[in-house]
């Protein structure tokens, strides 16, 4: 009873605040189903006219089914949410007694056995169970009063009224244990008995009613009702005391004739516009356009109204014009530069002359060298890119190159002798004894005489003072073993005693150096339209004329480097102009502009003001043979005319290279024997010289040739005088 209290507790307050929705000025109708907990409470030993042995029926427990007919009527003028509740229903009460007695042999030991001992007359410790099986089911009228102190929680209270329309009964005592005691009368069992209607039933039963019930909606009319009762029987079953109390746990489905009433719609319609705003950088004008339109409708009812609302939803896009605001700056070292000095030197250089003319494989005419022919000569197969062919030659108009020098060594071999006519030299041809030159002293013989012939024919070289000679290797050769060592012993010698034959050129100018050497631009171009699209140039101008006109395809990341005394350069003692100009194509621009001093020290300003100025000299005198670094005597020759060109005042810079061949290591250690042996025959005070070896870690000149190669071995001497 207790749980059953603390259930409605928990419905009733779980839905407080259910909604009225109108329907309790209805009557309702409908059907409920259920099942009954049967609770037997008693006070017999037996049915009447029925034997029985048991000590006492007192209680009985069962379940049953529960179904019937519905009609609720409102009292609302009573009390609110109230009404009378009437219910005809069909119970079926069944419940089965089971008493087991225990010791029962002290009661009836008369009516007991012992099949073991039959003399045996006190028979102890016998367990009988008392079975009365009764079946009982009822119509019943239940007129309730209903209660709502919740909306849709009903609290019932009232009577049922019955009769019964069914009864039975099944009797029987059986012997549980032990199991060698027997009934007299033979068996387990006695007072067997059963009969279609309970014995001086009462012909009218009644209880109190006491329930609760929560109505839940399946539809506007329509509703199913959770619901328990508690029937509490006011009379007894039959003449005994005897009273069928149960507890029906069910479901009804109530149904509300609600009449439809049609109720005033109010409808509030609510627009709402959503502007974008879009710059656009090509109109002139402002333009507004629809873009899309969206209706959402929300419907709210209450007892006596229904309200709709409209909320539409409208989209514009509006294009105003917009500005663009480019931004240029120019950046990088031209911040820092705030004068540009370009001044003038006298600039000497001598160039070692490589008395050798290399040949193509298997080749042996000259037309298969890199010399340049003072005539045109019969070729079939022009192997090599000649410049335009040399009619008057002038050795002071060669260009300032070691290995253009190079390619003029026969018309420099030529003019020379020319000069010295009392002068011989001997040309000595050599292969490089592999593969189709092995053992061809053949080959060696045309390289040497296709020297010879070029001397006599074209330099008017009498034949006396030239001689021959053909070897397989040189007598100093390159590295077998290599490509680059076989190459540079395809060749043919030139050898004279007479030093003015074979010495270095001799090149004089005037140079120029600048300070800085270059200036990195670094031009900054920003818009504030990431559509813009923008087009920049550079422009570098002194005066009215034009020095660099550089284009933003012409700028990578690292920005521009300007190469000063690339031409055109500055030439006057006017300030250069560094303008950055940036457009895009929607006609938006900006530009800024940077300005920088120039001074211009010529030789002739120097020495009209006085100032201090220098004299350079540059000597790549000295041709080493392979993997050597003794001083040879046309060495020494060189290097005394370096020693006489040394003031007390010169700084002397020697520098010592090798050619690719060998490892890093060897030929930087190479470089430095080379450097060291000029530096001791050069014999200066030691604050004067500073000595550098290179090695191969700066190659100087075109190693994939073999003059190249010849010309990498090599010390460089550089005197630097100064002049009051």
């Amino acid at each position: 009873m207790k749980r059953i209290i603390f259930l409605v507790l928990i419905i009733s307050t779980s839905f407080v605040f259910s909604k009225d929705d109108g329907r309790r000025v209805y009557n309702s109708y409908g059907f409920f189903t259920g099942l009954n907990y049967n609770m037997y409470s008693s006070d017999f030993t037996t049915l009447p006219g029925v034997p029985c042995c048991s000590p006492l029926f007192d209680n009985a427990n069962g379940v049953g089914l529960s179904i019937g007919v519905l009609a609720d009527f409102q009292t609302n003028n009573i009390i609110e949410y109230s009404g009378f509740d009437f219910r005809l229903s069909f119970d079926m009460l069944d419940a089965e007694y089971n008493i087991l007695e225990t010791d029962a042999g002290n009661a009836i030991n008369d009516d007991l056995i012992d099949i073991n001992n039959p003399s045996n007359t006190q028979v102890d410790n016998v367990n009988i169970n008392h079975n009365l099986l009764i079946g009982l089911s009822v119509l019943s009228l239940e007129p309730t009063f209903r209660y709502s102190p919740v909306y849709d929680l009903n609290l019932h209270l009232g009577f049922k009224f019955g009769i019964p329309v069914a009864s039975s009964y099944n009797q029987s005592s059986t012997i549980e244990s032990p199991d060698y005691v027997r009934f007299k009368e033979g068996g387990f069992k006695r007072n067997v008995a059963n009969g279609a209607e309970i014995p001086k039933i009462n012909g009218f039963q009644s209880s109190l009613v006491l329930g609760v019930g929560y109505e839940f909606p399946l539809s506007k009319k329509l509703y199913i009702v959770p619901e328990i009762r508690y029937f509490l029987a006011l009379n007894d079953v039959n003449v005994d005391t005897w009273k069928a109390n149960h507890l029906r746990m069910g479901v009804a489905f109530k149904y509300y004739p609600i009449e439809e009433i049609e109720k005033p719609i109010i409808i509030d319609t609510i627009v709402t516009r959503d502007t974008a705003i879009v710059y656009d950088a090509e109109l002139k004008e402002p333009i507004t356009n629809f873009v899309d339109m969206t209706v959402n409708e929300t419907r709210d009812e209450t007892d006596d109204r229904i309200f709709i609302t409209k909320n539409i939803n409208e989209k514009y896009e509006t294009f105003l014009p917009e500005k663009i605001i480019i931004t240029a700056r120019i950046t990088g070292e031209i911040e820092d530069v705030e004068q540009i000095v370009i001044e003038e030197f006298e600039m000497e250089e001598g160039f070692p002359l490589l008395p050798y003319v290399f040949f193509q494989e298997g080749k042996g005419q000259l037309k298969d060298t890199r010399q340049q022919l003072r005539t045109a000569m019969e070729t079939d197969d022009r192997v090599w890119n000649y410049k335009d062919l040399i009619r008057n030659f002038n050795e002071d108009s060669l260009e300032w190159n070691t290995l253009g020098i190079h390619s003029d060594l026969l018309n420099i071999i030529g003019s020379r002798m020319n000069v010295n006519p009392n002068t011989t030299i001997t040309i000595t041809g050599t292969n490089s004894n592999q593969g189709v030159e092995k053992d061809n002293i053949a080959l060696s013989e045309e390289r040497a005489n296709s020297v010879r012939n070029y001397l006599l024919n074209e330099w008017g070289i009498g034949p006396d003072r030239i001689s021959t000679k053909s070897r397989n290797l040189p007598s100093i050769p390159g590295n077998p073993e290599t490509e680059d060592g076989s190459e540079e012993n395809q060749r043919a010698e030139i050898a004279s005693d007479n030093y003015e034959l074979m010495k270095p050129v001799f090149l004089k100018d005037i140079v120029k150096v600048s300070n800085p050497p270059t200036i990195n631009f670094k031009p900054k171009v920003n818009s504030s339209n990431n559509k813009s699209n923008i087009n920049y140039s550079l422009t570098i101008k002194q005066g009215d004329k034009l020095l660099r006109n550089i284009t933003d395809n012409q700028i990578g990341e690292e920005g521009y480097t300007w190469n000063i005394l690339e031409d055109p350069q500055p030439l006057f003692e006017e300030p250069v102009e560094i303008a950055l100009n940036a457009k895009d194509q929607f006609g938006n621009s900006d530009s800024d502009l940077k300005t920088t001093k120039v001074q211009q020290l010529t030789i002739k300003k120097k020495r009209y003001e006085l100032k201090d100025d220098n004299r350079i000299e540059k000597f790549a005198l000295i041709v080493f043979d392979f993997d050597k670094a003794t001083l040879s005597d046309r060495h020494k020759k060189v290097l005394d005319e370096i020693k006489s060109r040394i003031d007390e005042n010169s700084q002397i810079t020697i520098e010592g290279y090798t050619d690719r061949i060998g490892t890093a290591d060897y030929n930087k250690q190479l470089a430095l024997k080379r450097a060291e042996e000029v530096k001791k025959y050069i014999n200066a005070a030691e604050s004067k010289v500073t000595v550098k070896a290179i090695g191969q870690d700066k190659l100087l000149y075109d190693n994939d040739l073999p003059q190249g190669r010849n010309y990498s071995r090599t010390v460089l001497v550089k005197i630097i005088t100064p002049i009051k």
